[in-house]
Formats: C-alpha cells, sequence, structure tokens
C-alpha cells in the first residue's frame, strides 16, 4: 500500500488517500484487521480505536461485514480537517448509520472523534 506523506514535516502521520494532495509517499505490505487477527489467534476485540487518516471508511465497511465486532469502537473521522470532497460530512453521516444499524452507539463526540459501544442484543428467554 502506498502511504502519502503529511503536508506538514513536523507531523508523522501518514495516509492512504493524499487527501493533503502531497508527491511523496512511501509503500508497505500490510494485513487487514481480519487477517491480523487471524494470524494472532485473537478472536474479539474489547476496543479498536481508529485514527487512520481517511482509512476509516473502508476498513469499518470491512469490519461490519466481518465476523469481528469490537465492543468499543473509537473513530477519528480525519475528512473533518483534510476533506477529500464536499461529501465528508455525509460520509461520516453514513458510517455513524451504518455503525447504529449494527449495534453501535455514540456515547461521545469531541470534534471529529465519535467513541461508540456495541450493544448486544438481550438474551431469548430459551437462553436465559
Amino acid at each position: 500500500m502506498r502511504f502519502y506523506v503529511p503536508q506538514n514535516d513536523a507531523h508523522v502521520s501518514h495516509s492512504l488517500k493524499n487527501n493533503q494532495q502531497t508527491a511523496d509517499y512511501f509503500e508497505a505490505d500490510c494485513l487487514t484487521l481480519a487477517a491480523f487477527c487471524r494470524q494472532m489467534n485473537i478472536d474479539e476485540i474489547t476496543l479498536l480505536k481508529l485514527d487512520i487518516e481517511t482509512a476509516e471508511y473502508e476498513v469499518i465497511t470491512a469490519l461490519l461485514a466481518g465476523d469481528l465486532h469490537p465492543e468499543m469502537l473509537s473513530v477519528e473521522f480525519d475528512e473533518g480537517y483534510f476533506s477529500l470532497d464536499g461529501q465528508w460530512r455525509q460520509r461520516i453521516l453514513d458510517t455513524m448509520t451504518e455503525l447504529s444499524k449494527q449495534g453501535y452507539a455514540l456515547i461521545h463526540r469531541d470534534g471529529f472523534n465519535f467513541p461508540c459501544i456495541r450493544f448486544k442484543p438481550p438474551a431469548s428467554a430459551g437462553q436465559l
């Protein structure tokens, strides 16, 4: 994968999306979260924090489509700082709506940081 350098040399966060419109980058081999968890024999995640420089949309989509559903998920939507285009608010809203459909509830908001907790459906009477 290609990681683009930030505009500010004092910043260390590189991005998969070139939202800061820089020319320099480096390339690295990467694993999906699911592949990493399989390799490490991880079958559940209590807390997952995503501060991944506008790659959060793809990771959340893959996460919701897979078998790993962290109890707590904290997402920083970096696009609030460096927008890819004028649709960033809608992308954040759509992502939060999809998280809600999967049982996640926003517990606080601080700028573009959205911590959520996942509520499991109650056990049926037959499971008690």
